[in-house]
């Protein structure tokens, strides 16, 4: 296990995340609902067709086509980013020739729709880039610009957001202006450095490796935050607020997860090449159960924390709190039954799983947001759930094994489960609650002891 590229790339993780929720409070009071609500759809909007528009070309194909065509990753780095900002340039036609059209679709205004196609291409140059870093181990460099282009981000915002309207445009601007100061040199350190954009070879590998995937690309993002997209049509723009708030706050072990994956994906990708898959699934069930001690901390203090990050006008998005947190070890273990079918290249399998996840998403969206804008995070956690069970299948199918502990995995999220209703049931009884914490202190410590002693791999190849 990478340790310490996955020590840094969690603390960071962490340190964007208490960055981010320490401003929302700030953001909540000075923002109308409706414009919080709409900056919130407007980056559900960019989440999701970034990976249509970009093809979802990112650390899958970095990893792979680094594997199989290029040790060092320079060739294949500089044509997937030709590769994906060409991409996006075609789809990009329809929001230039019916601007009004696109405009009414996402529910944007057209100045935001031209920002949003500004900020995928940044976006898509980042991630390629810091994909090819994380595969060699440059941690330093994935913490720097992830670390830099949030602080300077949230810091913008807040600056013109006293100087102006404090408006969905204005924060928009400031990401779109961190953003480019970090991707620009990004893009031009990459293309300078093998000086093409083209290779045949290496386009053609990237979409016969990326195309099949695109279907469970698009049906994981579909399942991330299409719900945000049926709040608004359905509720309005005020409720994405409040479900934006407790999204922020219930997926709060998910930017602790990203920075686990980020270090742990090219780990198994080398563990199941050795036939090591016993080993990815011990390492899984250790590390899950830790995001499940976390997620459960959070909870027992989740009225406190929602209360701190809005005003009263918030507190009815306090039961989404509860499903959306534990969905985190969830979301985790599916990570790495994609990472065992990407190296196999199931890659068919694996839109399966987050096709009947994306399915339940929406149907269960549908069914429960004429009751509440709550029941949104009940589907949110359904649809994990079935596309980790399709998973974990599908995974226990191919030569190995899988690479997950199939029944310790669902009796941890069950446990899970029961003991996030109790602390809602208990939400008024503060002491009961504390208690419940210093327990889960004591677990956390024992989960982490039980992973000191793991093989630490060091890193083989310099950034």
């Amino acid at each position: 296990l990478p340790a310490k590229a996955g020590a840094w790339y969690v603390a960071s993780s962490a340190v964007i995340k208490l960055c981010g929720m320490s401003a929302t409070p700030y953001f909540t009071r000075v923002m109308s609902p409706e414009e919080y609500g709409r900056y919130s759809l407007y980056m559900s909007w960019a989440a999701m067709l970034s990976v249509l528009t970009t093809l979802g070309l990112g650390g899958s194909a970095i990893y792979r086509g680094m594997q199989k065509l290029d040790s060092r990753g320079n060739k294949i780095l500089s044509s997937a980013i030709g590769l994906a900002l060409g991409s996006l340039t075609l789809f990009s036609t329809a929001g230039l020739i019916f601007p009004n059209g696109v405009s009414r679709l996402l529910g944007l205004p057209r100045g935001l729709v031209y920002t949003l196609i500004l900020q995928i291409a940044l976006d898509s140059v980042i991630t390629l880039y810091l994909s090819r870093s994380r595969y060699v181990y440059g941690y330093r460099l994935v913490i720097g610009v992830n670390l830099g282009s949030a602080l300077l981000s949230l810091g913008l915002s807040m600056l013109l957001s006293r100087l102006t309207e404090p408006t969905a445009e204005v924060r928009v601007s400031a990401l779109l202006i961190a953003t480019a100061i970090f991707a620009l040199p990004l893009f031009i350190t990459a293309i300078f450095r093998e000086k093409q954009i083209f290779s045949r070879d290496i386009w053609s590998f990237l979409l016969r490796f990326n195309l099949p995937l695109l279907p469970h690309l698009l049906a994981g993002t579909l399942m991330m935050n299409m719900d945000k997209v049926l709040i608004g049509r359905i509720v309005g723009e005020a409720a994405v607020a409040g479900f934006s708030v407790a999204y922020s706050l219930g997926a709060g072990m998910n930017f602790i997860t990203a920075g686990l994956i980020s270090a742990l994906s090219p780990w198994i990708m080398r563990k199941i090449a050795q036939n090591k898959q016993d080993r990815v699934a011990e390492i899984t069930l250790k590390l899950s159960a830790l995001v499940a001690v976390g997620s459960l901390g959070i909870l027992t203090l989740a009225p406190e924390l929602l209360a701190f990050l809005a005003p009263s006008g918030y507190s009815a998005a306090l039961p989404s709190v509860y499903p959306i947190t534990i969905t985190a070890a969830v979301s985790f273990i599916s990570s790495v039954t994609a990472t065992a079918l990407i190296r196999a290249e199931r890659t068919g399998l694996l839109s399966l799983c987050s096709i009947v996840g994306a399915a339940v998403n929406i149907g269960a969206n549908l069914l429960l947001l004429p009751i509440s804008f709550n029941g949104a995070a009940l589907a949110h956690f359904a649809a994990a759930a079935a596309s980790l069970t399709a998973g974990i299948v599908l995974t226990g199918r191919l030569p190995g094994g899988s690479v997950v502990k199939a029944m310790s995995s669902a009796a941890l999220i069950a446990a899970s489960a029961l003991l996030s209703f109790i602390l809602y049931a208990i939400r008024d009884d503060l002491v009961s609650r504390l208690i419940i914490l210093a327990l889960l202190g004591l677990i956390a410590i024992m989960c982490l002891f039980s992973l000191k002693d793991d093989v630490i791999e060091k890193k083989t190849v310099k950034a």
